[in-house]
């Protein structure tokens, strides 16, 4: 009895046994088939289109930079014995700039006396041989003058002599023609009929031509003399003339003097800047509150002719000055606003706006103004920009539109039903792309805002393949 009731029991136990490993290979199944599943089947995260505008951020690194500039400068060729500021420092009005070596300030005060001095006594000489210059030539001319006079009263006399010679041989040439006899036969009539008149006349024609050929040989020889004295008084005139033409030019103006007397000025000009300086014991101040924008010396240097420094004026506007990397979604355009942000956040303005924006080899050169005055407390700053485009009635995330070799598409989560139950299932939605921002696309096609679409997966995702959604 006590021995069937063992076999029983060891009979039992087999069954049991056998139950048990059959529930473990079935539990062992069960998890092999699940873990296949969660291997094999794609994991995906989910959203759904939204009716939205797209957004396009911008951040632009600068700086904050006065909108004028204020140049100092110092006397030349002096020592500088003090810089109290730093390039960068803010500076207010009245505050020391800069001190120069009061020993190299005297020693050229008395150098420019000195060239001063020298340069009256050139333009001194210049001004006395100027005058004695013009006397000469007053007295030349004065001199021509009386010659003049002399030559023409000179020659009008000898001409008067000449023309006077010349009548009178003219006269006598006339009065010898007038005595001229007459023809021998008709002198032999008269004789007979008149003895006594025809010896009255006296002469024979012979005789009468004789003095007739003295008398015009004297007449020629008169005019002759009249015409070669008549044209030397000309001539004689016409020298005289032109000598005293000469003699009354203006005498040339030398510029040296004037030239003298320009660069005499510039250096009275410069001792008076010089004597403002040593009154001001060779200190200069700032004239406007700012910042140093740049130093162009040091303890020991010598000044030049350029500026020892640059302020930044903080009496005026303030201007932005950044620079960005082009973005293909976002092109900056004159009047776009934004908010610029600096010192840590503790400076915050708003609707700033874009002035100037130029496109260069890639980099956004960007320049807005400022007109917070509080803007000059703070050097490096952000000016943020964000542009919107129209409402769209599909736009998903950008990692959701995916990209075909004939048309782009997106995956939209569809259920199925199977002799298994629901399934969830890829189906691939053709879309056509409308515009793009860093996040998200604008699309159309066959999708409302009601669809269910994947954002992300953990591997490629086949049209038709079950699915399993992670997060939505």
């Amino acid at each position: 009895m006590k021995g069937r009731q063992i076999i029983e029991f060891m009979s039992g136990s087999r069954n049991f046994r056998a139950l048990a490993l059959f529930l473990a290979g079935m539990a062992l199944m069960t998890g092999a088939a699940r873990a296949a599943d969660n291997f094999l089947i794609p994991r995906v995260s989910v959203s759904s289109p939204a009716e939205k505008k797209l957004e396009y951020h911008v951040q632009i690194q600068g700086q904050i930079q006065a909108e004028k500039e204020a140049a100092v400068y110092c006397r030349e060729n002096l020592r500088v014995a003090q810089v109290p500021v730093r390039e960068g420092e803010q500076v207010q009005k009245g505050e020391l700039l800069l001190a120069v070596d009061l020993d190299s300030l005297s020693l050229r005060i008395r150098e420019l006396e000195q060239e001063i001095q020298k340069m009256n006594l050139q333009i001194e000489d210049l001004q006395t041989a100027y005058q004695k210059q013009v006397q000469q030539q007053n007295r030349e001319f004065q001199r021509a003058g009386q010659d003049y006079d002399e030559t023409v009263s000179r020659m009008q006399s000898q001409v008067s002599q000449a023309d006077l010679e010349l009548q009178q041989a003219e006269e006598a040439l006339r009065q010898h023609e007038n005595q001229k006899p007459q023809e021998e036969m008709g002198r032999r009539k008269e004789k007979a009929a008149e003895p006594e008149e025809n010896d009255a006349e006296g002469g024979t024609l012979a005789e009468w031509s004789q003095r007739q050929q003295e008398l015009l040989q004297q007449y020629q020889e008169k005019q002759k003399a009249y015409e070669e004295i008549l044209a030397a008084s000309e001539e004689a005139v016409k020298t005289a003339a032109r000598q005293l033409e000469d003699a009354g030019e203006e005498t040339a103006q030398d510029h040296s003097g004037t030239l003298l007397e320009i660069e005499k000025q510039k250096l009275e000009d410069s001792l008076e800047n010089y004597n403002k300086l040593e009154q001001a014991e060779g200190k200069i101040y700032a004239e406007v509150d700012g910042r140093v924008k740049t130093l162009n010396i040091s303890v020991g240097s010598s000044v030049g002719s350029e500026p020892v420094m640059i302020l930044e004026d903080y009496g005026q506007s303030f201007r932005f000055e950044g620079s960005v990397e082009e973005d293909e979604n976002l092109r900056l355009e004159e009047g776009m606003e934004g908010v610029l942000e600096a010192d840590g956040g503790n400076i915050r303005l708003e609707g700033v706006k874009i002035r100037e924006a130029v496109l260069e080899e890639g980099i956004w050169q960007v320049s807005a103004a400022v007109d917070s005055s509080a803007a000059c407390q703070a050097k490096e700053a952000v000016l943020s920009i964000t542009k919107e485009s129209p409402w769209y009635d599909a736009v998903i995330p950008r990692s959701s539109l995916q990209y075909g070799e004939q048309e782009n598409y997106i995956i939209r989560v569809r259920e199925k039903e199977t002799i298994l139950g629901v399934e969830t299932v890829a189906e691939y939605v053709p879309v056509t792309l409308l515009e793009k921002s860093a996040d998200y696309a604008a699309v159309k096609g066959e999708i409302s805002r009601e669809d269910i679409i994947v954002t992300d997966a953990d591997k490629n995702i086949k049209e038709g393949e079950r699915i399993r959604i992670v997060r939505e």
